[in-house]
Parts: structure tokens; C-alpha cells; sequence
């Protein structure tokens, strides 16, 4: 069930997660103060091998595939939404963009919460976490 734009699932659980992001952003702010670094996107920017819009056509591509293969992966979600804050030419739409990323990655925060109370997700000895096939 999509509850719509409007409603979330488990208002509780986002706002402990945006309480979080507040308190991270604080200790941001008293470490290095106000940061207002120029945003460094475009479509044609380059990192060593492939410009942004590359970067982001392929995270696109990735997180069709996984998702019409019916395993969708919140890191190709994360690095999608990263892909086409990377693409804007327009402040305000890298705003948007950027807020849709943060809305994501709240996203995952409460999904790693729900799966850990629910020792559905576990850390292995190497620290990588994996879904506990045990279940």
C-alpha cells in the first residue's frame, strides 16, 4: 500500500531519525562552522573517468535493473537520487534534488532501524551487514 505524499507510515520513526540529523548537523556546525562550499555539479563535470550524467545514467540503469528484478537495493536508490542531485544545472532544482536525497536516506536510517529491532539485519565479523538468512 503507497500511503501517499502526505502520510507517512511511521511519523514517530522519521521524526527520532530528523532529530538525529539535527543533532549531526550541530556537532557540523560547531566543528567547522557555516560551510557555504560552491555545490560542484553539472551534467558535464568529470570525475577521473566519467562526467556526472554519466555517473548518473549508470546508478539509474542499476537501480531499474535490481528493482524489476524484484530485489531493489537501497544503495542504488541512494547513489540514483546522488546521481541526479549531480546532474542540475538550476539551484533550485538541486535543492529539490538534494532534499529528495535526504528524504532517501532518512529512508534507509529507518529501514536499517526496523531491521535491526527486528534481527533481520545483522554484522558479520568483516562489518558489512547482511540480511540474516537464519529468519
Amino acid at each position: 500500500m503507497n500511503p501517499g505524499p502526505s502520510t507517512l507510515i511511521n511519523p514517530a520513526a522519521t521524526a527520532a531519525v530528523l532529530a538525529e540529523v539535527a543533532a549531526e548537523r550541530a556537532a557540523q556546525d560547531a566543528r567547522w562552522g557555516q560551510q557555504d562550499h560552491v555545490l560542484g555539479i553539472g551534467p558535464d563535470r568529470q570525475t577521473a573517468e566519467r562526467t556526472f550524467a554519466e555517473l548518473a545514467a549508470t546508478w539509474k540503469r542499476r537501480c531499474q535493473l535490481v528493482a524489476r528484478d524484484g530485489a531493489p537495493e537501497w544503495a542504488f536508490i541512494a547513489l540514483e537520487e546522488v546521481g541526479e542531485f549531480l546532474e542540475c544545472t538550476d539551484p533550485a532544482r538541486a535543492r529539490a534534488e538534494a532534499l529528495q536525497a535526504a528524504a532517501v536516506f532518512t529512508a534507509i536510517v529507518e529501514a536499517i532501524d526496523r531491521q535491526v529491532a527486528g534481527g533481520v539485519l545483522v554484522a558479520q565479523a568483516d562489518e558489512r551487514l547482511y540480511l540474516d538468512d537464519r529468519t
